[in-house]
């Protein structure tokens, strides 16, 4: 075929797929109508309240008094305790990840010894007000007073409580509080970027898993191999369609979250977009892939479920997945849902760009190329 030919023909296959996708209300509301809903039913519940009241604490110093404290921090109840580097813990914070961010400085559990040790033998030249206590530093949320001042009480009387334990009423070391301005995330903010991943992993899989298997059925591929048009015809017009239905979700949700809730876009829009269509890529393939190896499409619906019902839940999508058992750890970490979600957020509410977000984009474009290497090896037209 001549390239004017097979343009129009490309013209021609995408638009009588626009149209069907139009036409099914079924779809329209599956891929629109229900997450709105659902982000609507989920904020009623929730209101604007936050789902967890998380602690960082970096451990610089590893000494037996150090861990003392970071296992005392871990039985209260309140508190849902992270370790990690101060970069990454302070990062969390300034997201509004974290309420606040204990520090124990390095030479923590040396300094606590020295300045015990010498209500009963001061060194040499030395006087008892020349002994400095030991500092722990304590940087919390400045924007949300009432849950970081619960977060410094509880600090506090842990500090008086092992002070009286180790030398009596006076605290051998001082908790030094440093406010940090964070991003206030309510839980409708964190729902939002979920949500839009959700949309388009169910419209992707479910699109193209079900069309491929009904047209096999119907015998439309057969068809379609006796056609002078190139076979790509077919997948490329699906694929674009597919983004198309894509565009229409992302900039809908927004237009809802904006309206309904003040959640606005803080980052790059072309991030945004690019994040998008790697998603929708990705789960198309997915669905490909599943087209491929099921055959019925009575047996793929409940297999693309399969797919689609775990990644609900362990992609971050309603709730965090930070404080998952560690076993689960693995498979949250290889799923592409939970780089689709984290990318959302981090675009929508952090300000972010295309810097930071190499590993989503690494990660579900292995699983969009994966996917289609198996789909291909697998695919039969009848």
């Amino acid at each position: 075929m001549k390239i004017k030919q097979i343009s129009s023909s490309l013209g021609r296959m995408t638009l009588a797929m626009i149209k069907m996708n139009v036409r099914n209300r079924e779809l329209i509301f599956w891929t629109l109508l229900f997450p709105v809903f659902l982000m609507f039913l989920l904020g009623s519940v929730f209101g604007n309240g936050n789902s967890s009241f998380p602690v960082g604490i970096v451990d610089n110093d590893g000494s037996p008094e150090a861990k003392a404290i970071v296992e005392s921090m871990k039985k209260i109840e309140a508190f849902e305790v992270f370790t990690g580097d101060k970069e990454k813990e302070m990062e969390q914070l300034k997201k509004g990840r974290r309420r606040v961010v204990i520090e124990i400085p390095a030479g923590f559990g040396e300094t606590l010894r020295y300045s015990i040790g010498q209500k009963f033998m001061l060194p040499q030249g030395k006087t008892g007000t020349e002994v400095k206590p030991a500092v722990i530093r304590v940087y919390y949320d400045s924007t949300r007073a009432a849950a970081s001042q619960l977060a410094l009480a509880s600090v506090r009387e842990i500090v008086d409580k092992m002070g009286q334990k180790m030398v009596g009423y006076r605290a051998p070391f001082i908790a030094e509080e440093k406010p940090v301005k964070a991003s206030s995330t309510r839980y409708i903010e964190f729902l939002v970027p979920g949500i839009l991943a959700m949309m388009i992993m169910q419209s992707s899989l479910f699109g193209v898993a079900l069309t491929i298997a009904n047209w096999r059925e119907k015998g439309i591929l057969r068809r379609f191999l006796v056609t002078p048009m190139p076979r790509w015809v077919l997948a490329f017009a699906r694929l674009v369609s597919g983004l198309m239905i894509t565009m229409v979700q992302l900039v809908f949700l927004l237009l809802v979250a904006y309206f309904a809730y003040d959640v606005t876009l803080k980052g790059s829009v072309l991030a945004l977009l690019a994040l998008a269509v790697a998603g929708a890529m990705a789960f198309m393939a997915i669905g490909f892939m599943a087209a491929s190896v099921v055959s019925k499409a009575e047996a793929l619906e409940p297999v693309t479920n399969v797919i689609n019902m775990p990644m609900m839940f362990l992609g971050g999508i309603f709730f965090p997945v930070d404080s998952a058992p560690g076993w689960l750890q693995p498979v949250i970490k290889a799923i592409p849902i939970t780089y689709l979600s984290e990318g959302f957020r981090e675009i929508i509410l952090a300000g972010g760009g295309f810097a930071g977000l190499e590993k989503n984009f690494a990660i579900i474009g292995a699983w969009t190329v994966g996917a289609l290497l198996i789909a291909v090896w697998r695919f039969r037209w009848e």
